[in-house]
């Protein structure tokens, strides 16, 4: 209700990234008043500020924070995607409170167009079963990620399609002001 009712000061990293868009984005799809944004180099900052209380709120990932939320210096409001976060359970998604505005840092593999497709199925196995190990796991864990996370080539496809397009959104938005 705060940011519909007035623009909130919100941190995340350098204007035009993936923090940018996920603000704006929400922003927008929520209908609230167009945020302060304040750019930032990493996570540690934007903890940092919004703890001291320079900032309402930080997008960040939950590691980056880990520690904070653990002391209750900071809480987690909103996860922008489907599907709740496996070291937060309980905090709302943007889905869950009817707001279409998913965003997520995506990471992946590629190859060059004109790959053979019997190639490009062996590597795309090869990395599945790969992140199948007890090593990966591990770090899927640690950094509070869910064995779910793992998408196959057309999943991963699918959900760049999904991110450019919001960055097209925006950026069209932004030349018509």
């Amino acid at each position: 209700e705060e940011a519909r009712a007035r623009p909130i000061k919100m941190g995340g990293t350098h204007v035009g990234g993936t923090d940018w868009v996920a603000g704006m984005l929400l922003a927008k799809r929520a209908d609230f008043q167009p945020p302060i944004y304040v750019p930032f180099g990493g996570g540690a900052d934007i903890v940092t500020n919004v703890v001291g209380g320079n900032l309402e709120v930080g997008i960040l990932n939950y590691s980056e924070a880990e520690a904070q939320i653990a002391s209750g210096d900071v809480v987690p409001v909103v996860v922008m995607a489907d599907r709740p976060f496996a070291k937060s359970p309980d905090t709302p998604t943007t889905v869950d409170l009817g707001i279409d505005a998913k965003m997520a840092t995506l990471r992946g593999v590629g190859a060059l167009k004109g790959v053979p497709e019997d190639r490009l199925e062996k590597l795309e196995s090869a990395f599945l079963a790969a992140m199948e190990c007890e090593e990966y796991q591990n770090y899927l864990a640690s950094n509070g990620l869910s064995p779910d996370s793992i998408a196959d080539g057309e999943t991963y496809g699918k959900q760049i399609e999904e991110t450019a397009a919001a960055f097209l959104e925006l950026e069209s938005e932004m030349q018509s002001q």
